[in-house]
């Protein structure tokens, strides 16, 4: 189940399920912890990401849940002098789940010091994306579609962190109680993270070539945030949670 590097699925035929959710003001109050260390909420959220699928495969003695998985990542790169315009300029990139942690308050510090390094390397996604248009109309449409698949299989998954009204809204005069997001394109994880209304929650998608039932994963959501929330309490109360550890030396040196 969710294997560590899934080529595009052969089928259709996905499952969904929900999450339970959590407080955003919680969420926000664990991370203004950190504050002088510039961890975001959005570090906040794929700790806790991490930490769900950590859980899952410990839970299944799947080997990996001490290793790491890929998990691609969508970002709109068009500028804000074309809000106007329609349709987003898409760029992908890599997130890696590193489960290799001894507590929830050590990932957290890994996270934060990833995504700075992705925020440095977007720059060679948008070149990418440039040369792929630039090349993609010589290109067969059954070719590319391949290239296009195989390219993203070469993750685990994808996941996705949509930003919600922090108000009820109402739709044709009614009140929307709850919003989920999924992806139900031939890929054999989504995991996507939304917050509504004051609430955080994520929707999972999975084929039935990697796991038929994703409630098995979407149930250690709640779970792994009390696990979070009790580490950073412990870490508070020692003194060592402004203590990050030295950043991951890179492999090969230099890189």
């Amino acid at each position: 189940a969710l294997p560590r590097t899934a080529p595009h699925c052969n089928t259709l035929q996905h499952t969904v399920a929900d999450t339970e959710k959590i407080c955003l003001a919680e969420m926000k109050q664990l991370k203004n912890k950190f504050k002088s260390q510039g961890i975001s909420i959005n570090d906040v959220f794929a700790a806790l990401m991490t930490m769900t699928l950590r859980a899952y495969y410990q839970e299944i003695g799947d080997p990996i849940s001490s290793g790491t998985i890929r998990l691609a990542f969508a970002i709109n790169s068009r500028s804000v002098s074309k809000a106007e315009s329609h349709g987003n300029q898409v760029i992908t990139s890599q997130f890696t789940c590193d489960f290799d942690y001894k507590d929830p308050v050590e990932l957290l510090y890994k996270i934060k010091h990833q995504t700075d390094k992705l925020k440095s390397a977007m720059y060679g996604d948008v070149i990418r994306l440039k040369i792929t248009k630039f090349f993609l109309p010589f290109v067969p449409k059954t070719s590319a579609l391949d290239m296009i698949l195989d390219y993203n299989g070469v993750s685990t998954g994808i996941f996705s962190n949509v930003p919600g009204p922090q108000r009820p809204v109402k739709l044709m005069g009614q009140t929307v109680e709850d919003l989920s997001f999924y992806a139900l394109a031939p890929i054999g994880l989504y995991f996507g993270i939304i917050t509504y209304n004051g609430r955080v929650s994520a929707g999972i998608v999975t084929s039935s070539e990697t796991l038929k039932d994703p409630s098995k994963l979407a149930r250690h959501w709640g779970r792994c945030w009390k696990d979070l929330q009790k580490a950073v309490d412990i870490a508070e109360s020692q003194g060592r949670l402004l203590s990050p550890p030295p950043p991951p030396v890179p492999w090969p040196p230099g890189a």
